[in-house]
Order: structure tokens, then C-alpha cells, then sequence
């Protein structure tokens, strides 16, 4: 039975189903965070005297027994708080329902949704560094490797293997700074803001976000609920800028493996065959990237519609921004994670580099040659421009210039150590509510 309804009330159960089934379906990711945010609440509501000790106890046992047991959602439940208030009641009777005491589910789905997104914010931003750290690995390894720089998809200026492996570990050293800004806007405790304006009676909220790991508490508990949807396209937003950057890597390494260029090979393991050529093996993990891509960057754009219009206060609407934000979540995790070990398997082709490097890709270093001799640049540039041919051997005076990579590997020591601590913090303060 629903929360708020009493036996005698009745619900269409094509208005249920309307109204449930899709939010079921993602509750099934935010169980472990609901139960973990009801110790929290039920140790609260035990230190400040509105539980007793042996209330307390048996709350708390119930459930970490739920926890370690298996949740099943099914049509007959709301949503997950719905569920774990029934199991707690069926086995506790009336003292299963003392837990909801000075909470709403607006402020109890918000406290799930934020405690799965630190949990995956750590997780991706580790990945992050990992991915990063491979492509400045590869950076080093084949960093003296010829390359073609292209602008519209046009033969450009040389540069190496090394240059192009950097600027995406660079790329993705960025990201990490808006992940960064992202986990500290979801370190904010929404216990204690019920539906929006409180509850009449006292709760200890900053010791509820000392349990949970929480950074602050909010100033008005309707900033809270408004906050809900708006967090969300905030934290997709910047997933789908760290996807994009990853797509674009990905359609480099679709291109750069052409059997027509050949400068990459990808791993066998990375890659799929056909149910109809025997001979083709198919980039289908890169060409996934970029769908995903595309994907998080619709799930953005998606709550932020949700969101507008909405006055202050909880509107239903918000429900729809939790799948968009789990799946925006589990793809840009899933993505970095699988890019590690195919950067790290890549293979580079430098007879085919090699060929690659024709003569007019050094007319701009010709230039800069001219003008090194007094030529004025302008002047310089129409002498190169009507040459029919460059001087022979040019290309062996006039490379790209190196790069350093200390500055990036700095960055990366300092976001992994900063992410490490950050997941110890964490994992020591849900590990602690049990």
C-alpha cells in the first residue's frame, strides 16, 4: 500500500502503473542509498531523543538485514522508500513507521540521487585520471612519431603521435575540474528539508551530513527541493562534456585506423566482426562512444526541460529527471572505463606515418623560414604559396615542436590524490552507519 493512502482510499491501478513503473525501475539503483540514508536518519533521531536507544537498535539491525538481503520492487510498490518503510513495518509494526519521522520522500529520493552521484562522481573521475594517464603514457612512448595535423579534414601542418595522445590527456585534465566543481554542488545534506519547508520540530541535520559524508547543509530547505532537477542538468552537463571530448577521441581513432590511413591499429579485443564478411573487423566500441555521446548530452538537455517552467516547491515533473541522471551516470563510467585498456592496446603504424608526411604539410614552416631571414611574413606567405615545389628534404628541418609532459603528469598526481581521498572519506562514513 502507498504511504499516503489509508484502506479506504483507492488508486486506478492504470493511474499507478502510469505513475510507478518507470520510477521502479530506476529505484532499483538508489535501494543501497536509501537504507543507508534511514540508518543516518534513525541514528539522528535516536541522539536528539526522539527514539530510544532499544528503538534505535532494532531500526538499525532491521535494516542492515534488509541491506545485505535482496529488494524486490514490484508494481505494488510506489517507490523504494515505500518498500523499505513496508518490509520495516511488516516486521516491526508501528515503530517501522517512527522512521519516517521528520522526513519526506522529496528530501529522502534527493538524498538517494546525491549519494549515488558522489559514489559515481568518485568512480568516473578516477577513471578519468586513469584514461588521462594512459594517453600521456602513450604521449611518451610515441611521442617522436610523425603525424599530419589536420584542419577541415584537410592535410594542415606536421605534428607527432605524441602531440595528439597529449591534447586529449590535457582535454580530459580539464573535465576533471568541472567534476570537481560538480561533487562539491551535490555535497549539500537535504535531510531536514521535507517537502520543501521544513518539519516543526527539531532536527540535527549538520550530524546527519556528518554520517553521510556530507560537506554543508543548506540555508533554506526550499533552495533544496528547488534544487532538485537543476543539480541534475548541472551534473549532466558536465558528463556530457567530458562524453564529447571522448567522442571526439574516439572518431580520431575510427578515422586514424582506417585501412586508407592505417596510422593506428586497435586492439582485436576492442573490436567486433561481421555476421557476413569474414574479413572485416569493426571499430564498434569507438563508434559506441560516440552514440553514448550523443546520448548524455540528449539526457541534459532533457531535465533542463523538465525543470522549465516549474515554479518553486516539488512538482512531479522531477520524477522524470532520475532515469536521464542514473543512465548519464552509468554510460560516461562505463565509457571511460572501456577506453583504458583499448588506449593502452593501441599500436602505431609509423611506415604508414611515415608515408603520410608529404611535402606541403611544412609550407607554413617554409614561411617562418623566410621570414627567420628578414622576409616579411606577408611576403614569405605568397612566395611559399606560388613555389610549385618546396626545397627537397624539408621536412627534416623543419618539425613540430616538442612537448612537456611534466605539467600533465603533475595535474594527474594531484586529481588522483585529491580522488582518493575523497573516495576514503566516503567509504569511511557509509561504512561507519553499519
Amino acid at each position: 500500500m502507498n504511504l499516503w493512502q489509508t484502506e479506504e482510499e483507492q488508486t486506478d491501478p492504470l493511474a499507478q502503473r502510469y505513475c510507478t513503473e518507470e520510477d521502479l525501475h530506476c529505484d532499483r539503483a538508489l535501494v543501497k542509498y536509501d537504507i543507508l540514508g534511514s540508518m543516518a536518519h534513525a541514528r539522528m533521531l535516536m541522539e536528539t531523543g526522539i527514539l530510544d536507544g532499544s528503538e534505535w537498535s532494532m531500526l538499525h539491525e532491521a535494516l542492515f538485514d534488509i541491506l545485505v538481503g535482496e529488494v524486490v520492487l514490484g508494481p505494488e510498490d510506489e517507490d523504494v522508500h515505500t518498500r523499505i518503510e513496508n518490509l520495516l513495518t511488516d516486521r516491526l509494526g508501528e515503530l517501522g513507521g517512527k522512521l519516517h519521522t521528520g522526513r519526506s520522500r522529496n528530501d529522502q529520493v534527493l538524498l538517494d540521487t546525491r549519494l549515488l552521484c558522489r559514489e559515481k562522481l568518485v568512480e568516473a573521475a578516477l577513471s578519468c585520471v586513469r584514461l588521462a594517464a594512459s594517453l600521456a603514457a602513450f604521449s611518451g612512448k610515441q611521442g617522436d612519431a610523425p603525424m599530419p595535423g589536420y584542419t577541415h579534414s584537410r592535410k594542415a601542418m606536421p605534428t607527432t603521435v605524441g602531440t595528439w595522445a597529449a591534447a586529449h590527456a590535457e582535454s580530459l585534465v580539464d573535465h576533471l575540474r568541472c567534476i570537481d566543481s560538480t561533487y562539491e554542488l551535490v555535497g549539500c545534506n537535504p535531510l531536514g528539508a521535507a517537502a520543501g519547508y521544513g518539519v516543526p520540530m527539531h532536527l540535527d541535520t549538520r550530524r546527519t551530513a556528518e554520517l553521510l559524508g556530507f560537506e554543508r547543509t543548506p540555508v533554506s530547505p526550499l533552495y533544496t527541493i528547488n534544487s532538485r532537477g537543476i543539480l541534475e542538468h548541472q551534473l549532466l552537463s558536465t558528463l556530457a562534456g567530458l562524453m564529447l571530448s571522448l567522442s571526439r577521441m574516439a572518431d580520431d581513432l575510427v578515422l586514424f585506423s582506417r585501412e586508407e590511413l592505417g596510422f593506428f591499429r586497435i586492439p582485436e579485443s576492442f573490436t567486433t566482426g561481421s555476421s557476413i564478411m569474414p574479413q572485416k573487423r569493426n571499430p564498434d566500441v569507438l563508434e559506441l562512444v560516440r552514440a553514448r555521446a550523443a546520448s548524455v548530452v540528449c539526457q541534459a538537455t532533457q531535465t533542463a526541460m523538465i525543470v522549465k517552467g516549474l515554479t518553486s516547491g516539488y512538482h512531479r515533473d522531477l520524477q522524470q529527471t532520475k532515469g536521464p541522471l542514473i543512465s548519464g551516470l552509468e554510460s560516461t563510467c562505463m565509457t571511460l572505463s572501456v577506453l583504458r585498456p583499448l588506449v593502452q592496446g593501441l599500436e602505431v603504424n609509423r611506415k604508414a606515418l611515415g608515408k603520410a608526411m608529404s611535402p606541403e604539410l611544412y609550407a607554413t614552416a617554409e614561411v617562418y623560414a623566410l621570414v627567420e631571414g628578414g622576409t616579411p611574413f606577408r611576403s614569405a606567405y605568397r612566395k611559399v604559396k606560388t613555389t610549385k615545389a618546396l626545397p627537397e628534404g624539408i621536412g627534416a628541418h623543419h618539425g613540430p615542436p616538442d612537448i612537456d609532459l611534466q605539467p600533465l603528469y603533475s595535474s594527474l598526481k594531484h586529481y588522483r590524490r585529491c580522488w582518493v581521498n575523497r573516495r576514503a572519506r566516503l567509504r569511511r562514513a557509509l561504512e561507519n552507519l553499519l
